[in-house]
């Protein structure tokens, strides 16, 4: 279905406050955005270390709801179509809601860096809402460098494990 004018309109005014609200962060760039056609994600942000741009990217999906006076957040879940897509991200990746009534801002992740297997993901096909601040957004870009260095030890762990059975 298409999406009306007014529709459109929304959802870029979401991802605009994504946009200003993650690059508030010295360490997020936007690398590409949904008009971009990156397959995956509305936005792509890229994490810089130190002064020097890394090949750490991080996606981010959006979404935008107007709701009137007592209305809860809508719901977080992935339809089967995201389910499908989302499912083999290579990169950790998450779900932003803006209220546009208020510009608030909240989160979920859809690929998060797995809580007990470092350099792995966890899928989340659901999750509740959770407040998007200043500090959550640090604690999203530490979970993201601690998941890219959880791969690279394992990367180099794989490259000596080869070495050694090639000798």
């Amino acid at each position: 279905m298409a999406e009306s004018e007014d529709e459109q309109f929304i959802k870029q005014r979401a991802e605009l406050l994504t946009v200003l609200t993650f690059s508030r962060k010295h360490q997020l760039r936007v690398l590409y955005t949904s008009r971009q056609g990156w397959p995956g994600a509305d936005l792509i942000f890229i994490l810089k270390r130190g002064t020097e741009i890394s090949t750490h990217t991080l996606g981010v999906n959006v979404r935008a709801a107007v709701l009137t006076e007592g209305q809860p957040l809508p719901s977080g879940d992935l339809s089967r179509d995201e389910t499908d897509l989302y499912r083999d991200a290579y990169y950790p990746l998450c779900m932003v809601l803006f209220v546009m009534n208020d510009d608030k801002g909240y989160f979920r992740w859809i690929q998060a860096p797995h809580p007990t297997r470092p350099g792995y993901f966890k899928f989340y096909p659901s999750g509740d809402w959770v407040a998007l601040d200043e500090s959550q957004i640090d604690i999203i870009i530490a979970q993201v460098e601690d998941w890219y260095s959880a791969r690279r030890q394992q990367s180099m762990e794989d490259i000596g494990e080869m070495a050694g059975s090639v000798r």
